[in-house]
């Protein structure tokens, strides 16, 4: 029944992307990272949406960490950990810093090309999810959570003692928007 009312609303509901709109692909670099946050704030909404006593946000997470969906800039300052190689994520921490003290022109034109670069080889890592998060934990909505379509069942621990919810890998980000706009 609860889920027949999540398909209803999302159904009757506008589509989490526009038509023609960017889209990421499977091999995720940091240039799609903000795409990623987009389409995860308009997932928060559809989840807000669909259970209005949701007080909770989402989460890029893995064993090595969790960052907040902010800009793609914050979340590599919070989680480099996200990215691989890993060295090149620091690299790229050093130049943007560097860039935001540089006066020169001319100077700047030039870390901003090395930057852009280093953005089209950093890649997300496998291993990083789009998870639930709570404020304030209410087993019942977690429970109905953990039955929704925004649940993916293979990462989700079906069992009542578990909070955590992953939604799918970050990587997986364009399958579950299909599933959700279907």
């Amino acid at each position: 029944m609860l889920f027949e009312q999540v398909n209803n609303s999302l159904a009757s509901s506008m589509l989490l992307f526009k038509q023609g709109e960017h889209m990421i692909t499977n091999n995720y670099c940091f240039n799609d990272l903000e795409e990623a946050c987009r389409i995860s704030k308009r997932i928060t909404a559809k989840i807000k949406e669909t259970f209005p006593e949701f007080n909770g946000y989402l989460v890029f997470s893995s064993r090595f960490g969790q960052s907040p969906i902010t800009e793609a800039k914050e979340v590599l300052k919070e989680f480099p950990e996200m990215f691989g190689p890993f060295h090149l994520a620091t690299d790229l921490l050093f130049l943007l810093a560097e860039i935001a003290d540089v006066k020169d022109e001319k100077k700047r034109i030039g870390l901003e090309t090395q930057s852009k670069k280093l953005k089209d080889k950093l890649a997300v890592s496998n291993d990083v999810f789009l998870e639930i998060r709570f404020n304030q934990l209410n087993y019942e909505l977690i429970r109905k959570l953990k039955n929704s379509i925004f649940a993916d069942r293979t990462h989700t621990a079906s069992d009542e003692y578990s909070i955590r919810i992953v939604i799918c890998k970050v990587n997986e980000l364009n399958k579950f928007i299909l599933t959700l706009g279907s």
